[in-house]
């Protein structure tokens, strides 16, 4: 899978959580992970993705920003093994696809599909970690991805990201690292996200575009004069 490389033509930029997929990839692979490892992976695995869940909820309520709830979501990582990791993400995915054809939002599906076909690569931007990810980007032809990637010492996972966290801010400095290692003018290229925190990297770009049904994004995206589509 690559990141920036020299290239031509134009990118267009996928959230994916909310935006293409109707799950929350990180979420979704951490309960996995939880109960198919360990020790009595089915009660006490069980347990440990119960216990995590209503840490993030107790975030959430806390009203903490997405940038800590990602990072602290990542500490957990640490010491799990790459190899690993990757293995029971495909695994995940296999099992995700088998429970119906529900998983793409056929709106944004449409839009990536269109960009496609009129020739531009689409470059995956999220929070979630490239291993989650990447079942996901092989079944769409996408081979470019800005997420998350970890620090790895000794062949274990530290638990640390690789800056820049994709998330925010992070997302639009993403963007604009890939675009000056591409050579693409940012006025050619286009952007899909769906939640207020994706307009800095929807800001980047000559084509925005709001994936949503919210009427607060709708409103946002009128304000901003920028496309809406419905997911």
């Amino acid at each position: 899978m690559r990141n920036a490389e020299p290239g031509t033509g134009a990118y267009a930029f996928f959230d994916v959580d909310d935006t293409l997929v109707r799950l929350k990839t990180m979420f979704s692979f951490q309960e996995y992970y939880y109960t198919h490892t360990g020790f009595l992976p089915s009660v006490l695995g069980r347990w440990r993705a119960e216990k995590y869940e209503a840490t993030r909820r107790r975030h959430l309520a806390q009203g903490r920003p997405r940038e800590f709830i990602n990072r602290t979501y990542y500490q957990t990582f640490r010491g799990r093994r790459p190899e690993q990791v990757a293995e029971l993400a495909r695994r995940w995915y296999t099992e995700v696809r088998q429970q119906g054809d529900g998983l793409y939002l056929p709106g944004a599906l449409r839009a990536l599909r269109t960009r496609q076909e009129a020739g531009d690569e689409v470059v995956f931007v999220s929070g979630s970690m490239v291993d989650i990810l990447r079942p996901i980007a092989e079944e769409l032809g996408v081979t470019r991805m800005l997420a998350t990637r970890l620090v790895t010492e000794g062949g274990r996972y530290t638990g640390e990201i690789v800056p820049p966290q994709t998330i925010g801010h992070g997302k639009a400095e993403a963007v604009r690292s890939f675009l000056r290692a591409s050579g693409a003018s940012a006025a050619a290229c286009w952007a899909f996200g769906d939640d207020r925190s994706d307009l800095p990297m929807l800001a980047e770009v000559g084509h925005p575009v709001f994936v949503s049904e919210q009427p607060e994004i709708a409103e946002l995206a009128d304000v901003h004069g920028w496309q809406l589509i419905r997911p």
